[in-house]
């Protein structure tokens, strides 16, 4: 039998069944109204999960950035400073797995940059001193643990770069229903499980 629980890791972890649908506006309410909704392909709108959060968030202001792909690219980060300067985005809200959480660490770093983020990929020290907007997710797959670290790794295709980057921010709150994760496929499954396992060694190793 599942419990919920709720424990606090530096990352407000809330660890249960459907209950970002009744704790979620709270939680961004402490942050502000203005949200970007980031988010990858369309499995987040065919598992009604899409729908789900924007009733939730029918009382605040959202901006939508959508399209983020595996190993996310820094042109939808971007993308993403374009829009929390344009819209003066108070929070962000990641739905999804490690590539819209990672890039939502990057573009929360990029709000008070006024260069290229890739700046912030490339200098991860250039990020220190900057005011970091509040990340808000909700995990959709169990694997790299970026719901609740520092970590981000971005890709450059211009320039033929992968790069990890760590920064001063961690998501705020992350919410982690496993049944948001019952229609992952099989083979999703077990790659997410290896990449728990990886991450584990390389920190023991390390």
């Amino acid at each position: 039998m599942m419990e919920n629980f709720q424990i606090q890791n530096q990352t407000d972890i809330r660890f249960g069944a459907n209950r970002f649908q009744k704790e979620l506006q709270t939680v961004l309410a402490q942050f502000g109204q203005r949200v970007l909704l980031v988010y990858g392909g369309g499995s987040i709108k065919k598992s009604g999960l899409y729908d789900q959060v924007m009733t939730a968030l029918e009382d605040f202001d959202i901006t939508e950035l959508n399209g983020i792909a595996p190993n996310p690219k820094i042109d939808s980060v971007r993308r993403g400073q374009a829009l929390v300067k344009e819209h003066d985005i108070q929070v962000i809200l990641a739905i999804g797995g490690g590539s819209v959480i990672d890039a939502s660490k990057v573009i929360a770093s990029s709000r008070y940059y006024e260069g290229d983020p890739w700046d912030l990929v490339k200098d991860a020290s250039l990020r220190t001193d900057l005011d970091q907007l509040p990340v808000v997710d909700i995990l959709t797959l169990a694997a790299t643990g970026t719901e609740m670290n520092y970590g981000s790794v971005i890709s450059n295709p211009n320039t033929h770069e992968k790069l990890g980057t760590v920064g001063p921010n961690r998501p705020a709150v992350s919410f982690e229903d496993p049944t948001l994760t019952y229609s992952v496929s099989a083979w999703q499954t077990a790659a997410g499980s290896i990449d728990i396992f990886s991450h584990l060694a390389e920190q023991y190793f390390d």
